[in-house]
């Protein structure tokens, strides 16, 4: 474990000034053959491995004076505990970091240190406790336990082989429904890659880039696109290393002094008017506004909610094939603990106050066959004139089982839905952008 002669503790202080060479060992995983010798999850063999590469990755691209060694970097990668040692000795490894998922039916992280054979377990426990900290924190874990191996259950063999300052943490548990959920969240574990790298800047204090690579769309040139659809199709955004675009706040917010930490989206109007819509996390309170251009020509903005709650912008007036910016940050001057979210962009609502399409007569709209037997329903139009139209399904308690825009063919519009309807009354809804018809159907 510890470098305990007198040669090695004057290696490690010139370390502070040299590069830091740091193992990363993935977990487990499968042989060649695709075999599962330990017998886990496909959750925890993918999780550390694509956790372990996204933090090699940020040593690599962010640390000229750090260099890194990955145990396992293929999902084919098994080999025994004992090899594991063995390189992380052989590359003469300053840290050792084990990442591993948990199971057994509980919640939350925990990181295991390990005293066998170690005259020196000072450096292991404020490594241990460190990365603890941050995965709890900037991960948003329950902070399950930070605690010597041995006093758990029995010395780790993964970490009582290796000579390094070393380490074991177990991300979240695969048995646990919402945890399993951010382990298999690619958005999450950018997240705990991070949370990692935190805790070496903290422990090192000498990486020569020091500052963690922010999200892709951190600034309004590199808007990620948003697409207009009928429906909320949600795209995982996150504020986790933003920074400040250097714009004023959003005339929305009445904060006095906000800390601005904001990430864009784009989206292309198909339509006068689009609705977007912003889930956040629990302790995220988002503040929503939409440009004209990168910078400038604020036409609209959002912060009306509170811890959590989602914010809506209908934005009307848009002119259609023009490309509008749309900015999210948190309200107020301290960074959230949980910072995800996701955003989404809607076409127009059908309304329910206009009944009439073109001023044609509702009756003009043929729907046959009428019952049906869920599959497909067809609807001629008196007005041929109409060449594409958006159609809603609600059953009888209001739920929505169906939305799509079609075109005309033949004169009429075809509607097939994929997944046959239950037999029962359904209501209809077809129409263009501020007019409707509505049709109450029968599934027999």
């Amino acid at each position: 474990m510890k470098k305990i002669t007198i040669l090695t503790f004057l290696l490690c202080i010139s370390s502070l000034f040299y590069a830091q060479v740091i193992v990363i060992d993935p977990g487990h995983g499968y042989d060649s053959n695709g075999g599962n010798p330990d017998g886990r999850t496909a959750t925890e063999i993918v999780t550390s491995l694509e956790v372990g590469l996204r933090l090699n990755t940020l040593i690599t691209n962010g640390c000229s004076n750090w260099t890194s060694h990955m145990t396992r970097s293929i999902p084919n990668g098994w080999i025994t505990l004992s090899q594991r040692c063995s390189m992380s000795n052989s590359w003469n490894a300053d840290y050792y970091l084990s990442i591993h998922c948990n199971g057994g039916g509980g919640t939350g992280t925990e990181t295991f240190w390990c005293v066998n054979n170690d005259g020196n377990t000072a450096p292991d426990i404020s490594f241990a406790q460190q990365i603890q900290a941050d995965m709890s924190n900037l991960g948003s874990w329950t902070d399950r336990r930070c605690v010597e191996d041995d006093s758990y259950i029995f010395h780790l063999a993964v970490l009582s082989g290796t000579s390094a300052t070393g380490c074991l943490n177990e991300i979240g548990f695969c048995d646990h429904t919402g945890d399993a959920a951010k382990l298999n969240s690619n958005t999450w574990r950018d997240t705990f890659a991070n949370a990692y790298f935190q805790s070496f800047n903290t422990i090192l204090g000498n990486c020569s880039t020091t500052s963690i690579p922010g999200p892709v769309n951190d600034t309004c040139a590199n808007a990620i696109s948003l697409t207009p659809n009928l429906t909320c199709v949600n795209v995982a955004g996150d504020l986790a290393n933003a920074t400040s675009s250097g714009m004023a706040k959003a005339s929305c917010d009445g904060f006095a002094t906000p800390s601005l930490i904001d990430v864009w989206y784009k989206f292309t109007a198909t339509a006068a008017s689009h609705t977007v819509t912003i889930t956040p996390s629990t302790d995220m309170d988002p503040v929503l506004s939409i440009y004209t251009a990168c910078g400038s020509g604020e036409i609209e903005c959002a912060e009306n909610g509170g811890l959590g709650v989602a914010e809506s912008i209908i934005a009307t007036g848009l002119s259609v094939g023009t490309t509008y910016y749309v900015r999210v940050y948190d309200y107020g001057s301290l960074a959230p603990t949980t910072t995800t979210f996701d955003i989404c962009i809607t076409e127009p609502p059908i309304t329910t106050s206009v009944n009439t399409i073109k001023n044609i007569d509702i009756a003009q709209f043929d729907v046959f066959p009428n019952p049906f037997d869920g599959s497909i329903l067809t609807i001629r139009p008196g007005d041929r004139e109409t060449k594409r139209m958006s159609f809603k399904l609600h059953d009888m308690i209001g739920k929505e089982v169906f939305a799509k825009e079609i075109a005309l063919e033949n004169g009429q519009f075809s509607i097939s839905f994929a997944n046959a309807l239950s037999p029962g009354v359904y209501m209809l809804l077809g129409g263009t952008e501020g007019t409707l018809f509505t049709k109450k159907v029968v599934v027999k």
